[in-house]
């Protein structure tokens, strides 16, 4: 089996973490079109029993273009969207097409640390993670019990990893790629603040710089946090504010009001 990553256009420096997991699990190739974009057809010089297509909502398109080649150069191939461990990356979801592989692996301390080493992109990887100027990229949590009625991880059950198991995939991409930085990519990483600044206690001995673009509720937000990631060597947060309008918030399920938002900004 191989896997493919199709071209998405954004996110460049960030890998495809279901991918990720399950080329780690099934121990497969992946061809990553959407950061090593020279030989955009280059899917098709290896033949393969099993192809696997991790398709998302914006790489929709260009998952039917590659199944269409591949099928008219290789008819005996199977071609399926590929499932599992992880959902939605980013606030994009997954989709599946009518023949799907899917990979029902619980997203817990018993996933294995990604072996990046099966892209064919990783050299990029590697050289960037070294350079400081690509974060390396970890799912601490999953899923988000919220209603925000835009979002595509809202109202899902909220699964974590330990604290320690964490630290150890960081502490191991340091040690074997020498990564300079990191980024947190969950969907909604400080449900439980008190876990959180765990983990800040937890990485400061990496000294390691390190980015929360995503998953930081203004409402599970307060000083002691705020002081937790500086310390812990966080140089960037990001808070999903949607609205300064009362109403608005009100209508979008936010769960946060105006007073919320300018507190969590102090």
């Amino acid at each position: 089996m191989i896997l493919i990553n199709p071209f998405a256009g954004t996110n460049k420096e960030m890998p495809n973490l279901q991918l990720a997991y399950i080329g780690t699990i099934s121990n497969s190739k992946i061809i990553d079109l959407n950061t090593e974009q020279k030989l955009a057809n280059r899917f098709l010089n290896q033949k393969t029993d099993v192809l696997g297509i991790s398709i998302q909502s914006r790489t929709y398109g260009e998952s039917i273009r590659i199944s269409n080649l591949y099928k008219k150069k290789y008819p005996k191939t199977k071609i399926v969207s590929i499932s599992g461990v992880i959902d939605i990356e980013c606030c994009y979801p997954f989709l599946k097409l009518k023949e799907d592989l899917n990979f029902p692996h619980p997203f817990d301390d018993n996933l294995p640390f990604p072996k990046y080493e099966l892209f064919d992109s990783f050299d990029m990887f590697k050289k960037h993670w070294q350079m400081g100027d690509w974060p390396y990229t970890i799912m601490t949590s999953q899923g988000c019990p919220y209603q925000c009625i835009y979002c595509s991880a809202r109202n899902r059950p909220w699964k974590s990893r330990s604290i320690e198991n964490c630290y150890q995939e960081l502490k191991q991409a340091k040690e074997k790629y020498n990564i300079k930085s990191f980024q947190i990519l969950d969907d909604c990483f400080n449900l439980e603040p008190r876990r959180v600044i765990d983990f800040c206690h937890k990485v400061k001995d990496l000294k390691l710089k390190w980015n929360c673009s995503n998953g930081l509720r203004i409402n599970s937000f307060d000083e002691e946090l705020a002081q937790a990631l500086a310390e812990s060597g966080c140089k960037e947060v990001s808070f999903g504010i949607e609205s300064l309008s009362s109403d608005i918030l009100i209508n979008i399920k936010k769960g946060i009001n105006p007073a919320m938002i300018k507190n969590a900004i102090k």
